[in-house]
């Protein structure tokens, strides 16, 4: 397991929440957990909400986009993704640059998200240049921190730091000190990646020193979190443990629970460091507790309940251990978005691995106890001792040997689960480049200027070039597909002939546990097209109208 340690730096980790109100309202840390929401008052993302559901017109594209971003934190990418969508429709209908670009950095943090780092980029963009054209310097510093973000995933911190100091002129250009906060420290962050410590120390410094001098006590928080996982990388434990102490002491003014479970969490990879295993379960325990009671931190709970399953398996309490990994998958579940694919199906591999170790464990006992009995009846002692050893040291190859099979298929699973959330996301970019293709022609039939014909013309060929690029996303998804589930689409051709590549789909994408909505969405149609569709599936395959057609493709 590799250690990651809990760094709180930028919008698209589990500090999207405060970064990203302070960037779009201009509001620093310290009014952000006051008593100052986000909306006006609890109920109005759910009033919006419910306003879309009703189909009122009259929802704003600044509306849709924080319907949007309330999703993002809440680690529903797909609704996030669609109401961005909506939001960007809104906002070309009413012309509002400012919305158009917020939205441009929404679906760029939803894209890096999931590992989509072109798309992402060109989002990104987008808004960078709308935040040049009408002097937008709050967007364009946002979207200067997407494009670094993708660097950094990329372990280009080179890159990052590059394009931060671009950010950081416009900061100091505008004279805003929150600004060059969180620069500063996202600057430190990228100098962490780098492992330049030093430099990464001087940034998280002066983050920490604007934050004193603001009187933002949970910009000091931050920071002092910061300092302490940039020291626990450098190995300086001591100076590690009384930075989060100290962060810990200034967070009882607070009680913010982001950073309570980053300083837990980080005190545990310290103590895990320095092998002390007892202090390391404490510490995971309590991030674990604080993580589980806030929706927003579901990315620190699933990383710290895979981590203390790991320290339960490596003092041999294997009992804590799965319990801890059936509490990650069930967790996993939850989420009901496409990190389920890459996820669950990771873990729950796993698991079936670990009880066919279990099973060969329990076998091997079996074994030993036997000889050991027959071995003593006969008296020959020193017969006794050699098959005790050879039975032991055979066991010992075969558990060995099968721990290196489950690291191996892991990883195989896990780079063809990326692979296949990659082709879903490509579909879904598809529809939505189809349907821009369509509003051009519509606009077409109707122009009359014959310049402005000639630049949606230009337009509508740079949008049939990418769907040109992706007409092979049938084969494509298939081929990803068949790796995690082989012989799937051979055992439903065997039933039936007659299923189209429509219908290939449909299953394949029951098969995957995604809920009709998503189906329809990925699809382009409607629920009641895709209920028809599944009729006529069942007629293919010989079911009756009340089989069920969702147990039946998982029983295959």
């Amino acid at each position: 397991m590799k250690a990651v340690g809990k760094t709180i730096i930028n919008m698209f980790g589990l500090t999207q929440k405060v970064l990203l109100t302070f960037l779009f309202l201009g509001i620093s840390t310290q009014q952000l957990h006051s008593n100052i929401s986000l909306y006006d008052t609890a109920s109005t993302i759910d009033t919006l909400i419910h306003r879309v559901d009703e189909g009122d017109e009259t929802v704003t594209a600044i509306q849709y986009s924080d319907i949007a971003m309330h999703y993002m934190y809440q680690d529903s990418l797909i609704k996030a993704l669609k109401f961005a969508e909506l939001a960007e429709a809104k906002a070309k209908e009413e012309s509002d640059n400012y919305a158009l670009a917020r939205q441009y950095i929404i679906q760029g943090q939803v894209y890096l998200r999931y590992g989509t780092y072109v798309i992402a980029i060109d989002n990104f963009s987008k808004a960078e240049r709308l935040g040049e054209d009408y002097d937008y310097p709050i967007i364009v510093i946002n979207a200067y921190y997407g494009i670094a973000r993708v660097h950094n995933e990329l372990n280009e911190f080179d890159k990052a730091l590059e394009v931060l100091q671009t950010a950081l002129k416009i900061a100091n250009e505008r004279g805003q000190l929150m600004d060059r906060a969180m620069i500063y420290n996202a600057i430190g962050t990228s100098c962490q990646g780098n492992k330049d410590y030093e430099k990464a120390l001087d940034y998280f410094q002066k983050y920490y020193d604007i934050g004193v001098e603001q009187k933002d006590t949970m910009g000091m928080v931050y920071a002092l979190i910061n300092l302490g996982e940039t020291r626990r990388k450098e190995g300086v434990f001591s100076k590690a443990v009384n930075y989060y102490y100290e962060a810990m002491r200034l967070n009882v003014y607070k009680n913010d629970d982001l950073a309570k479970a980053a300083i837990y969490g980080n005190l545990a990879l310290v103590y895990r460091a320095k092998g002390d295993v007892d202090e390391t379960i404490r510490y995971f325990r309590k991030s674990i507790e604080i993580s589980s009671n806030n929706v927003g931190l579901s990315s620190y709970l699933l990383q710290d309940l895979e981590d203390i399953a790991e320290e339960f398996a490596k003092i041999g309490n294997f009992d804590s251990s799965y319990f801890y990994y059936k509490k990650y998958e069930e967790f996993s579940d939850s989420l009901a978005e496409i990190d389920y694919l890459e996820k669950t199906k990771k873990i729950s591999f796993g698991y079936q691995i670990r009880e066919k170790e279990r099973a060969e464990k329990l076998m091997a006992e079996k074994l030993l106890r036997r000889t050991i009995f027959i071995l003593f009846s006969s008296s020959i002692s020193v017969l006794i001792v050699l098959l005790i050893f050879f039975t032991y040291s055979r066991y010992k190859l075969k558990t060995d040997k099968l721990r290196t099979d489950v690291d191996e298929l892991s990883l195989k699973v896990d780079q063809k689960n990326r692979e296949l959330v990659g082709s879903l996301i490509d579909q879904t970019v598809r529809s939505k480049v189809e349907k821009e293709v369509e509003h051009i022609l519509l606009e077409l039939d109707q122009e009359t200027n014959a310049e402005v014909s000639k630049q949606r013309l230009q337009e509508l060929v740079d949008k049939l070039s990418g769907i040109l690029k992706t007409n092979n996303r049938w084969e494509s998804f298939k081929l990803h597909f068949e790796r995690v589930h082989p012989d799937f689409f051979e055992k439903l051709k065997s039933l039936s002939n007659e299923l189209t590549p429509n219908d290939l789909l449909v299953c394949a994408y029951i098969k995957l546990n995604l809920s009709s909505s998503d189906i329809a969405g990925l699809l382009n149609i409607s629920i009641r097209a895709l209920q028809a569709t599944r009729l006529r599936i069942k007629k293919k395959l010989n079911l009756s109208i009340t089989d069920d057609l969702i147990g039946y493709i998982h029983s295959l």
